[in-house]
């Protein structure tokens, strides 16, 4: 194993850890490629194209990192290596880019939860890291803010929000994850491990489904 193989593995690994935070799968294929197992050479072009697939991990674009060494790998293209987001057929009144990585943030908040780093788990609970289309300079959109986005309309028989402040009291959605990073409420006595699951299920299964049947 050579100076450049160390070299390519200590950057790998410097690119890891955002990426298991981010893209599951390509993190399997840069820990596999780079880490576990000895740079190829020849895979020299397919491994340029799976960096370009998770740049938005990072917050950058094709524009950002432009072409390698004078074009002789050229520049990528946005809408082909992060290709917009569509929803089957339909033509949704909103934008959703900016919503559609929220499930990163997801992600990132139940690796921290696991590690028991609370403390940043709600600071990325309230501001958000991927509710963001890269490239342009909208507001922030965090988890917070879809759990926040509890209005109640007509009355509980057809109305979601409506029906589930009724079953819960007045516990808001925000509540039921401010609880469980809290430890508080029902995770007062909980473990760790209860507590982290209860995050991310709650995120996944009640804040944006409701938050999406409410806006689209």
């Amino acid at each position: 194993k050579g100076v450049d193989d160390d070299y390519i593995e200590l950057y790998a690994l410097a690119l890891v850890p955002q990426i298991s935070a981010c893209d599951p799968q390509e993190f399997d294929y840069f820990m596999d490629s780079f880490v576990l197992h000895d740079y190829v050479e020849s895979d020299f072009e397919e491994s340029i194209s799976h960096l370009q697939t998770v740049y938005s991990c990072f917050g950058v674009t094709c524009a950002d990192v432009g072409s390698y060494k004078g074009g002789l790998f050229p520049e990528c293209s946005d809408d082909e290596v992060q290709p917009k987001t569509l929803v089957g057929v339909y033509d949704l009144p909103v934008d959703i880019r900016a919503y559609a990585k929220l499930d990163r943030d997801v992600l990132r908040m139940s690796i921290l939860c696991r590690r028991e780093a609370w403390y940043q788990a709600e600071a990325l609970y309230e501001k958000g890291y991927n509710g963001l289309e890269v490239g342009t300079n909208n507001e922030w959109i965090s988890l917070q803010d879809l759990a926040s986005e509890q209005t109640v309309y007509g009355n509980s028989s057809d109305n979601l929000p409506a029906l589930f402040i009724e079953y819960y009291g007045n516990t808001t959605y925000d509540d039921m994850v401010r609880e469980a990073l809290d430890g508080q409420g029902w995770y007062s006595s909980a473990s760790p491990e209860t507590r982290a699951e209860g995050t991310k299920r709650t995120l996944q299964a009640i804040v944006l489904p409701m938050y999406a049947l409410k806006m689209f």
